[in-house]
C-alpha cells in the first residue's frame, strides 16, 4: 500500500505562534523537532495500518523544514520549494491514500491556529464552485484528480471540523483545542503522539470508505484578496477575470491547470501586498 504523507507546521503539537513556525524565528529549531515527532507518530501508525511505501513531502514555508536524518527510516522525504504539486508533490495514481498531518483551517477561523488560506498576506478567501475552502479543500482537490482519497487529518479542533466537512469518513486528529489565532490548550506529546498512531493506523484500515475528493469540471476558483493592489497583480495572469476591486476568478476544466492558476495569483498576490502600484 503506497501513501503520501503531507507535513505542514501550523497544526502541530504544541505550536500555536509564528515565533515558532517561521524559519529563524526563535522557537523554529524546537518547532522542528516537534514536527518530526508527529510526522513519525503518523509513520508508525501506517506502517501498522498496512503501509509498505510511504513518502512524506514537507509542506511548511520553503518545505525544508524535516531533517531525514530525524525522520523514520521507512520513510522518504520530498524536501524543498518550487515543486510543480507543492504540498503534494510526488503524487499520481499509483497512491492508495493521503494523510495531511499538522494542517491548519481556513483563514477566519476564531479558534483556528494560524489560520490562512496557502499565503498568509495578501488573501482573504478562496472559493471553488462558489464554497470557501482552505488548503485541505485546495489539496483534497488535487489529490481527488488523481483517484486518490484523504484518509486521515490532524490538527487543532478547528482543522479536524474542516477536515470532517471536506472528506467524507476521514479520520480527525485533534492535537489541540483552538483558544484563538495564537494560542490553544496541548495535548502532551506523549498523548498526541499516541492518538496519531492509533489514527493512522485505523485510516488505512478504513481507507475504502473514504472517497475522493473530485474536482467540478469545470472547476471555478474565486480569490478575494486583501487590496486592489493584490487583485491588480492576480488579475495579469492570463485567463483571469476581475470581477470587483479585490476580487478575481478563473475557471477550468482541468483541475491541474486550475491549481497551477491558482498558484501563479497566489504568488502574484502575495508579492504585492508591500507594493506601490
Amino acid at each position: 500500500m503506497k501513501l503520501l504523507i503531507s507535513v505542514d507546521m501550523e497544526g502541530i503539537s504544541g505550536i500555536v505562534h509564528s515565533s515558532q513556525a517561521a524559519p529563524g524565528a526563535r522557537d523554529y529549531e524546537w518547532a522542528r523537532t516537534m514536527m518530526v515527532g508527529d510526522a513519525n507518530a503518523a509513520i508508525e501508525g501506517a506502517l501498522q495500518g498496512g503501509a509498505t511505501e510511504i513518502i512524506v513531502a514537507d509542506a511548511h514555508d520553503g518545505m525544508r523544514n524535516l531533517r531525514l536524518n530525524e525522520l523514520h527510516p521507512r520513510a522518504s522525504l520530498v524536501s524543498g520549494s518550487g515543486r510543480p504539486l507543492s504540498m503534494l508533490h510526488g503524487l499520481d495514481e499509483s497512491y492508495d491514500a493521503v494523510m495531511m498531518i499538522g494542517y491548519h483551517t481556513m483563514c477566519g477561523h476564531p479558534e483556528g491556529i494560524m489560520n490562512h488560506a496557502y499565503i498568509s498576506q495578501g488573501l482573504f478567501e478562496v472559493q471553488m464552485d462558489g464554497k470557501p475552502v482552505g488548503e485541505m479543500g485546495i489539496f483534497g482537490r488535487l489529490a481527488g484528480h488523481f483517484g486518490v482519497p484523504v484518509v486521515m487529518v490532524s490538527g487543532d479542533n478547528a482543522a479536524c471540523e474542516e477536515a470532517k466537512s471536506t472528506f467524507e469518513n476521514v479520520t480527525a486528529v485533534e492535537v489541540k483545542k483552538g483558544i484563538n489565532r495564537f494560542a490553544a490548550i496541548c495535548l502532551s506529546q506523549r498523548e498526541a503522539h499516541h492518538r496519531l498512531r492509533e489514527g493512522a493506523a485505523q485510516a488505512l484500515k478504513n481507507r475504502n470508505r473514504v472517497k475522493p475528493l473530485l474536482p467540478k469540471k469545470p472547476t471555478t476558483i474565486s480569490l478575494t484578496l486583501t487590496g486592489s493592489q493584490c487583485a491588480d497583480a492576480a488579475a495579469r495572469v492570463p485567463g483571469v477575470k476581475r470581477v470587483d476591486e479585490r476580487t478575481v476568478t478563473y475557471q477550468s476544466n482541468d483541475y491541474l491547470d486550475a491549481f497551477q492558476h491558482l498558484r501563479l495569483m497566489f504568488d502574484l498576490a502575495g508579492g504585492a501586498v508591500d507594493t506601490d502600484y
